[in-house]
């Protein structure tokens, strides 16, 4: 059974009026060499979000959906997947051992260490690398979102980070 938001996308990719445009999409579209599939899907609202009652069973079937489609129209093309969280984060380890690796040819990850957390960054990279080699993942890591906020001046005041700052 498909999930919500694997319809989603699989119908997304059915509305398409003809052939030929169709055609010129699709040359356009895998002219690009890298495809993100969904950016932070969990904890983000516009996305899949735990909080809407979805979870990581719900990426890995998008994950791996928009992963086969795409290489199976340009199969040149490379898929980014993961959570785009730091590695420390929760859903990290059940990605792993849920096979989700399998469908990404990269994966990121983002960090926005608090004050002094910059100088530990380091040491959880290197326990996340070692859990993705014991599983066979011998790819390419990219960090595509990071931040070091100066503790000084806080952004708000109470401060806070997350949906509700980065809507303002």
């Amino acid at each position: 059974r498909e999930s919500d938001a694997a319809s989603l996308l699989i119908n997304l990719l059915r509305i398409v009026p003809s052939d030929d445009e169709v055609i010129a999409l699709s040359q356009k579209l895998f002219a690009t060499q890298v495809f993100e599939i969904l950016n932070e899907p969990l904890y983000t609202h516009y996305a899949i979000p735990e909080r809407g009652g979805f979870n990581i069973d719900d990426y890995l079937e998008l994950l791996r959906t928009a992963y086969e489609e795409a290489k199976a129209v340009a199969p040149d093309c490379r898929i980014m997947g993961g959570i785009g969280a730091g590695p420390e984060h929760r859903v990290l380890t059940p990605l792993i051992e849920k096979g989700g690796l399998e469908y990404c040819d990269i994966r990121n990850y983002h960090r926005y260490p608090g004050p002094g957390w910059a100088e530990n960054s380091e040491d959880l990279f290197r326990t996340r690398w070692a859990e993705l080699n014991a599983a066979g993942f011998d790819r390419e890591i990219w960090m595509t979102e990071f931040g070091i906020y100066a503790d000084d001046d806080p952004p708000q005041k109470p401060y806070s980070a997350g949906d509700q700052t980065m809507n303002n």
